[in-house]
């Protein structure tokens, strides 16, 4: 069962428990699986917000990453709060408000703001479903339906005594009784802080490559392999996964180099594997594999490909691995090279100026790799001075 796999489990709240993924070796929140934030959470890409690591319908749990951190604080700073408004612009894009913007669900570690808690989020224009009293906007209280409006009085709420003059403006500004008065969205509110908005802020960014991926997913004892560099396509992969239900175990190799061979847990990789059926292994950063765990993620294709149940996706494999994986009967999904006109529509999308030159710059120093390319595209959305090379 996917849930076994979360150990050293205690409770930290109602219906709510920390753990450790035995797979991953990483500490998670484990919560009463509710879908309505299991869809907003999978339709959320952006650093901002907590990452789902997880969810099986029928075990009634969902997990998410355990985000360590001092909630808001009384008196946020300027940077603070431009990263809790990106993080509205991009949920309000997607479709959705928070419903319970409170310091309590905002978390800082070390200059990095997270929003945590999903529990009251919903359609824009659908019902509230709780909240908090003394944050819940006028007309929400009411009964009127949760709205961009109802969030941005909420956010005025929590920057009543922010350090910065601006922010206090800005606070006066959202608190208005009448939700027309109120500036017209988080990224009017950006604007009114001078901070500029990245195209990630406004929406989830295309990345068509992931099709072919998602097409080709590991299943019955199958392994696939994938060449180059994956970068950003892993958080789109793993989303869609856990979209339908799969349980994941999401290994990165630069951060762990044991991983593959020993396994984050006691004993080897292939022995966890053996214990827990259906479990698809996503291993990260392959290409930093050394020789012995070079071995371990070859037997550990093998060995799922005997037992004919889980499956394995390698990612970011050189040419070396990527062959011995395909003698081990692995199906390799090479990521095609983005073409000139390509890289030039990612960079529209990307606010980035569609110069002749930087845009050659662009495709030698990436080799075409869409990763690589939105990789440098948002280096250069924030900060246009960058030459692309020094960027990878």
């Amino acid at each position: 069962m996917w849930v076994r796999r979360f150990e050293d489990r205690a409770r930290i709240a109602a219906n709510v428990e920390r753990a450790r993924d035995a797979f991953t070796g990483r500490d998670v929140v484990l919560k009463e699986r509710v879908q309505r934030e299991v869809d907003v959470s999978l339709s959320v890409a952006h650093p901002a917000f907590r990452p789902l690591c997880g969810h099986v319908a029928d075990e009634g749990w969902m997990a998410f990453a355990h985000v360590e951190g001092e909630h808001l604080p009384e008196r946020p700073n300027r940077d603070l709060v431009v990263q809790l408004l990106r993080g509205l612009m991009h949920l309000h894009a997607a479709g959705f408000a928070h419903g319970d913007l409170k310091r309590e669900n905002l978390l800082v570690a070390d200059g990095r703001l997270r929003i945590i808690d999903l529990a009251f989020a919903g359609p824009l224009g659908a019902p509230p479903l709780g909240g908090t009293p003394g944050l819940l906007a006028p007309e929400v209280a009411a009964g009127s339906p949760l709205s961009v409006a109802s969030d941005l009085f909420a956010l005025g709420r929590l920057l009543e005594d922010a350090r910065d003059r601006e922010v206090r403006d800005l606070a006066r500004a959202c608190l208005a009784d009448d939700p027309q008065a109120r500036p017209a969205s988080a990224g009017s509110c950006l604007a009114q802080l001078g901070a500029h908005v990245r195209p990630w802020d406004r929406r989830r960014l295309p990345q068509p490559e992931a099709e072919a991926l998602l097409a080709a997913m590991p299943r019955e004892g199958t392994s696939v392999v994938v060449p180059g560099a994956a970068g950003d396509l892993t958080p789109v992969l793993l989303a869609e996964y856990w979209r339908r239900g799969e349980a994941v175990a999401d290994l990165d190799l630069r951060a762990d180099p044991w991983a593959a061979f020993l396994g984050p847990g006691e004993g080897p990789l292939i022995g966890r594997v053996a214990a827990t059926r259906d479990v698809l292994i996503v291993l990260r950063s392959c290409d930093t594999a050394d020789e012995d765990a070079r071995d371990a993620i070859v037997a550990l294709a093998t060995a799922l490909q005997v037992r004919q149940s889980g499956g394995l996706l390698a990612l970011d494999a050189d040419d070396e691995l990527t062959d011995r994986l395909r003698a081990a009967g692995a199906s390799a999904i090479p990521i095609d090279a983005w073409t000139p006109a390509q890289i030039r529509d990612a960079a529209r999308d990307y606010g980035v100026r569609e110069d002749a030159s930087l845009l050659r710059d662009i495709a030698d120093c990436s080799g075409g790799n869409p990763a690589l390319v939105r990789h440098v595209l948002a280096a250069l959305a924030d900060d246009p001075t960058r030459p692309p090379a020094d960027i990878l």
